[in-house]
């Protein structure tokens, strides 16, 4: 099992580690380290990129609890240093975060609840199962995230158990036997989430919506933040 370390400080940059194993799979020559920083792709987050011992982190992903950095080429040293894109990790937890407290701020407007998101290079993308919001619901929930930006609220996260998790308000529940890993903003968004997100919601900056569209009998949003 790899130490995941972005759990425990999501704005750790660089850190020290160990190669336990290196893997050629599919042409592609696959790093397992002792402890990472890099993010693995999962729950509509991308992965981090970066470098070890300035060697090209192209993609990460994780299997089976070990997480697996797609380098360029073979690393030579055991002991090693890794280094995230910053820039890259900080725009992932902004536009991560901005999605919750907006999927927080239909809830409670217009009771819609977030169905699906994926985070891209260019927008986020939001699917709730409202068919075909109007601008002026749109108008208004942006309105409703931004104030809650403004008032720059702590972001918990909480690992519970099953039965622990039945004590936070959470707005969608999902049916696991393990501990849940919980981020929360008080009195705006509480949800299951394995993804890094800001400290606080003025990190965020601001929340913009684009365009939306109707998707599957949905409403899909695009937006930044």
């Amino acid at each position: 099992m790899t130490e995941k370390l972005f759990y425990k400080d999501p704005y750790l940059s660089q850190c020290e580690a160990e190669v336990e194993d290196i893997v050629n799979k599919d042409d592609k020559i696959l790093v397992v380290l002792n402890r990472t920083l890099f993010y693995p792709e999962g729950g509509g987050q991308p992965s981090d990129i970066g470098e070890i011992n300035g060697v090209k982190v192209l993609y990460v992903y994780e299997e089976e609890d070990i997480v697996y950095h797609h380098v360029e080429k073979i690393l030579e040293d055991k002991k090693v240093l890794c280094k995230i894109d910053f820039d890259k990790r900080f725009d992932h937890m902004q536009q991560h975060s901005g999605e919750h407290l907006l999927s927080g701020a239909i809830l409670k407007l217009y009771n819609g609840n977030n169905k699906g998101f994926h985070l891209g290079e260019d927008y986020v993308t939001l699917d709730i199962d409202i068919d075909g919001m109007t601008d002026e619901m749109l108008k208004n929930a942006e309105d409703e995230v931004n104030s809650y930006i403004y008032k720059n609220t702590e972001i918990c996260t909480y690992v519970v158990s099953k039965e622990e998790s039945k004590n936070f308000p959470m707005r969608k529940q999902i049916n696991v036997d393990e501990d849940l890993r919980i981020v929360e903003a008080k009195g705006m968004d509480c949800c299951p989430c394995c993804g890094t997100h800001v400290l606080r919601t003025g990190e965020i900056g601001i929340v913009k919506i684009i365009k939306s569209e109707r998707y599957k009998g949905m409403t899909r949003i695009y937006l930044k933040c």
